[in-house]
């Protein structure tokens, strides 16, 4: 929509609080999707610093093209109505990394790591700080009525918005993630995103885009929950042992009757091969390990960076070897391991007998002397 050449302000739409109120979410969406992106790449291409580079260097690329689009399309069109349908195609954007995220990282899996995560991070994450970064130009524009005022509220804008990020930060990497999952708190951002355009919409009698924004985020939403709900399909081939959704995407242990098995699989690949019977490994890699490993005396330290389904720390144990496990590495798989389900060799204390470390790579001059 054009503007003609009576500019409607801020005040004539919306208000100075509900612009204010929607610089706070786009910062808090900023930093979410930001988080959520690395994240959701972190199961496929780890999180080394290659991994972050691109995560980081894409959302900056992604704000400033849309920075630079959102100064001029302040110019030509109607600034409310161009920033919270802006706000409504990222959180419709968000809702859909669940979805898109691991098919393109699938696609992507057997690139080189710096190329993967760059293209990676292109496809899901920039078109969501694009629409973002359009965003606070546009609310910079609505609120500023004179050239004498708009110093004050360009400093306000931003330090709100950095406020509503660090808000974000704190919450979804602190306590949100770790305990409801990728797919809830990519859900949960994607509904903060989209109550901003829906209350505008409503209020200024756009019903057509409100109406829009809610079906879709509404759909996607759903279809996310009902992917966390949703058990795994019964057989009579297999049992499912465990079915989460955590930090590092799905978790999954599942019994094959007929061959006596049991594997552990994150996002849909296998981790830990078992047989039932005996409790020890299927895969060759671990006995060839521990067979490796045998020449060295009972009692030797050996630093396990990752836990997997334990299988290493099972052939360990049996030579009598002094086990130093990385809680950093896998602390989602230690609740499964430690359940009495899972461990068909013995129930490892994790916290008593493992010596559990925070940070491997402080332990760099322990393995140095093994």
């Amino acid at each position: 929509m054009a503007k003609t050449n009576q500019k409607t302000t801020y005040s004539e739409v919306i208000g100075e609080k509900m612009l204010l109120l929607t610089a706070l979410i786009e910062g808090a969406v900023v930093m979410g999707a930001e988080l959520l992106g690395a994240k959701f790449i972190e199961p496929y291409f780890g999180s080394s610093l290659y991994t972050w580079c691109s995560v980081l260097a894409v959302t900056l690329f992604g704000l400033a093209g849309g920075y630079y689009l959102g100064g001029i399309l302040s110019k030509k069109y109607d600034e409310i109505e161009i920033l919270y349908k802006s706000m409504g195609v990222a959180a419709i954007l968000i809702a859909s990394m669940p979805f898109i995220g691991p098919w393109v990282m699938e696609f992507m899996l057997f690139s080189d790591i710096r190329t993967a995560s760059v293209i990676s991070s292109l496809i899901f994450i920039f078109p969501i700080m694009f629409c973002l970064g359009i965003t606070s130009p546009l609310i910079i524009t609505a609120l500023s009525s004179s050239v004498q005022n708009t110093g004050k509220f360009v400093g306000t804008t931003f330090a709100i918005a950095t406020l509503g990020g660090v808000i974000t930060t704190i919450s979804l990497g602190f306590f949100l993630i770790p305990s409801l999952g990728l797919r809830i708190c990519a859900v949960t951002v994607a509904m903060i995103a989209v109550t901003a355009p829906i209350v505008v919409f409503l209020k200024t009698r756009n019903l057509k885009s409100a109406l829009a924004f809610l079906s879709i985020t509404a759909l996607l939403t759903s279809l996310n929950i009902v992917s966390v709900l949703s058990a795994f399909p019964t057989s009579k081939h297999f049992n499912v042992i465990h079915k989460s959704d955590g930090l590092a995407g799905q978790l999954l242990v599942i019994d094959y009757i007929k061959k006596e098995t049991r594997l552990l699989y994150v996002n849909n690949i296998s981790q830990s091969y078992s047989y039932l019977p005996t409790g020890r490994s299927a895969f060759l890699y671990v006995h060839r390990i521990a067979a490796y490993s045998s020449y060295k005396p009972p009692g030797s330290k050996v630093l396990l960076a990752g836990l997997g389904g334990g299988q290493m720390v099972n052939e360990f144990e049996i030579l009598g070897f002094d086990i130093i496990l990385d809680k950093k590495m896998n602390p989602w798989l230690l609740e499964v391991n430690q359940a009495p389900s899972f461990n068909t060799d013995t129930d490892l204390d994790m916290e008593v007998k493992k010596g559990l470390l925070i940070d491997t790579f402080r332990l760099l001059d322990i393995s140095y002397k093994m």
